[in-house]
């Protein structure tokens, strides 16, 4: 028992340091924010998407374990600060990647508290972006599952600015 206490002290220590680094990183300045590809937004744009909210940024099926005591997010690697909305967002890109339909990933994302606030705007610009994140990571590195990302981007960004935007 006491291993797992001190197994999970160190857990909350590591999720401290990254906050302090997010902290340091991020406050609305540009540069902070390029490790997650948003280096071709604007001030404006980039205000969108700012906040308070310790964020994982990676919410992807490996990073989230189920555990008979419930889920535990692991792989701290990209932690940040920005709105609450972000990570669902991170989370819905990857349902598409696995097969769901932009539509599906946006329905499954309304259940969260924190999207249903999120502003359209900041939305597209989310997913603009990443469209542009990933085609340029499939490019530089052509692995099957990059190139899947690039096209889940893709897929969702245009159902974003296409057709289905005024009831996105």
């Amino acid at each position: 028992m006491a291993a797992a206490y001190r197994r999970r002290a160190l857990d909350r220590q590591a999720v401290s340091r990254g906050q302090v680094r997010a902290e340091r990183r991020f406050h609305g300045d540009r540069a902070r924010l390029e490790h997650l590809g948003f280096d071709h937004a604007d001030q404006r744009e980039l205000a969108l998407l700012a906040g308070g909210q310790l964020l994982h940024t990676d919410l992807n099926p490996h990073n989230i374990l189920i555990t008979t005591s419930g889920a535990k997010i692991v792989d701290w690697a990209w932690p940040t600060l920005g709105a609450a909305w972000v990570d669902p967002a991170c989370a819905a890109l990857w349902l598409i990647a696995e097969g769901h339909s932009p539509a599906a990933a946006k329905n499954w994302a309304a259940a969260i508290p924190a999207w249903r606030e999120a502003p359209a705007t900041g939305i597209d610009i989310f997913t603009t972006v990443n469209r542009n994140l990933w085609k340029q990571i499939a490019d530089n590195d052509p692995q099957p599952w990059k190139g899947k990302l690039h096209q889940a981007a893709q897929a969702w960004n245009e159902y974003r600015l296409g057709v289905h935007r005024p009831d996105s």
